[in-house]
């Protein structure tokens, strides 16, 4: 079987060896970059690139096995779910995509956008989330019927760059990037209330207080000020907070009591919410790296004091933050501590710019860097797709361009295990993995906890002391291994006999083995006995109660 696809769209399929056409099928307007087969010969993938298109051809049956496309460029902005169930994402396209976090899947893109999504934000009731856009408008999004159920906009054109919901998803506020105000909307009724007025630069980030009953938003500019507003007892009255350098993104810690500011300076500061007093400060100028582009014509040295976080966002238990911007490296920071825990490289695509700290110096040369020459093919046409007289749009040049790598946007999961990441090679998802990879994390642990321990006080029926040994170790085999082996009728004295952070990391266990274990029963009776025995956090039931829902939709469709 040989299969060609061709920069029109189209593909053949021709059986060898004697070359018979045994299919032809155009996909797509555009060049099909890449063709794979499965190992039965079964299956054909496809690749655009020009519109981020994925398809799985069955070419016996003559049908699509998946159908998948991407932003056609980079995305901007990512958010959660309040269940952490999807993902919905905003690129320069203008198209917004939502995401199913288990699949990995787009099920539904909207196109109403015209101009650049800039920022997106979900509902607490999760019924809907708000897009706004450089189109000058921002949109509601229902997710029982998948459409736009409302567009707010202002009395003149604006160029919205940020929006917030509040905790009652009545209030919605978006930030201008041309006219220095803050817009908020009834939801409800779908009316303009009130414009704040204040800063002197453009507005780049807002967030309401997620404590429920408030509606004290806090914005961030370009103007050196973070400003905290009360949006219903008085819209004229503000406390401002003079900051080092310009503001570029404002985040709130899930509690509602402190707010995280990214400044131009690369530091990122923590004040009290309440008392607007700063608390502690992170310089991680040095962690985000200085990537090196063909293009840059400075030292490393100097090149490092232009980074800065563009994107913060807090952990679910609020006790960490996470750190993006033009780099190819995400940095988590403990709040507490103000130290870095870890660092994400992102990707290591040469095809991409600033991704080398150094530059090559062998294409150096006295008329430059030599990267930046295009090698074209000596056949006709070679590698360079020439441009059309009279075009309008894009570089009206004949050469390439390597795109930079960078980090647009980073969003924790609400259930704690996960967080996303949009950047040049796409939507990236992390996820911990402590005791499922086979490192050894242990947590609180005491020299007689070991996994021959474990096992032998499974075997005497000693049943706490043994979940207790698996928990300090951290193993999840072990954990999986007593969670079984405990009887349905112990289960509620051994977890009430557990301290509360033992309760907790065993109801974190137990959502992790209910997305693939058998013994479905059995985990739903630790479930319900963990919920009876007392409080758990926030994070650690949204875990449980997004796999408990994904279950129930497998179970629905048999």
């Amino acid at each position: 079987m040989l299969i060609t696809g061709f920069s029109n769209g189209v593909f053949f399929l021709h059986e060898m060896p004697d070359v018979n056409l045994v299919h032809t099928l155009s996909v797509s307007e555009h060049r099909i970059s890449s063709v794979a087969v499965s190992p039965q010969g079964d299956w054909v993938a496809f690749g655009c690139p020009h519109i981020g298109q994925l398809l799985v051809w069955e070419w016996q049956s003559e049908q699509y096995v998946m159908k998948q496309q991407g932003h056609s460029q980079d995305m901007t902005c990512v958010a959660y779910s309040p269940d952490g169930q999807y993902i919905v994402t905003g690129g320069y396209d203008g198209k917004v995509k939502l995401w199913n976090t288990s699949s990995g899947f787009c099920f539904v893109t909207f196109s109403e956008h015209s101009s650049t999504v800039t920022s997106i934000v979900f509902s607490p009731n999760k019924k809907f989330f708000v897009s706004s856009s450089l189109d000058g408008t921002v949109r509601c999004y229902d997710l029982t019927r998948y459409r736009n159920f409302r567009t707010l906009t202002s009395p003149s054109l604006v160029q919205f760059g940020c929006v917030s919901l509040d905790s009652s998803s009545e209030l919605c506020a978006a930030g201008g990037q041309d006219v220095f105000e803050i817009f908020l909307w009834s939801l409800k009724f779908g009316k303009l209330l009130d414009v704040l007025s204040g800063h002197e630069a453009p507005v780049v980030s807002l967030a309401f207080s997620p404590t429920l009953a408030s509606s004290r938003l806090v914005s961030a500019s370009w103007d050196k000020t973070v400003r905290l507003w009360n949006c219903i007892e008085t819209s004229t009255d503000c406390e401002v907070i003079q900051l080092t350098s310009d503001a570029l993104q404002v985040a709130y810690r899930p509690d509602g009591e402190e707010i995280a500011v990214s400044t131009l300076d690369g530091n990122i500061t923590f004040f009290n919410a309440t008392s607007c007093e700063q608390t502690s400060s992170i310089e991680g100028r040095n962690d985000l790296g200085s990537g090196r582009a063909d293009t840059d014509l400075v030292t490393a040295k100097q090149q490092l004091k232009s980074k800065a976080f563009t994107t913060i966002c807090y952990s679910a238990d609020g006790n960490s933050v996470l750190g993006g911007g033009n780099s190819k490296h995400v940095c988590l920071y403990s709040v507490k501590e103000a130290v870095l825990i870890k660092k994400f490289v992102i990707t290591q695509n040469r095809s991409l710019d600033a991704i080398s700290d150094v530059v090559n110096r062998r294409l150096l040369s006295e008329f430059g860097n030599m990267a930046l020459v295009e090698e074209r093919g000596e056949l006709e046409g070679g590698d360079v797709r020439v441009r059309l007289p009279g075009v309008q749009a894009g570089d009206m040049a004949e050469r390439n361009i390597k795109p930079e790598v960078r980090v647009q946007c980073v969003r924790f999961s609400p259930t704690g295990e996960s967080f996303a990441v949009a950047a040049t090679e796409g939507l990236l998802v992390y996820t911990q993995n402590a005791g499922l990879d086979g490192t050894f994390r242990p947590f609180r642990l005491e020299t007689g906890s070991t996994p021959a321990a474990v096992k032998s006080l499974l075997e005497e029926g000693s049943w706490g002391r043994a979940l207790l040994g698996a928990l300090q170790l951290n193993e999840h085999h072990l954990i999986q291994q007593c969670v079984e082996a405990i009887p349905p009728a112990d289960i509620e004295l051994t977890v009430r006999d557990l301290e509360e952070e033992y309760r907790e990391r065993v109801g974190g266990s137990v959502a992790r083995l209910l997305q693939d274990s058998r013994h479905l029963e059995h985990l739903l009776v630790w479930a319900r006995a963990l919920l009876a025995g007392g409080r758990l956090p926030h994070t650690v039931l949204l875990a449980l109660e997004k796999v408990l829902t994904l279950k129930y939709s497998h179970l629905s469709k048999m």
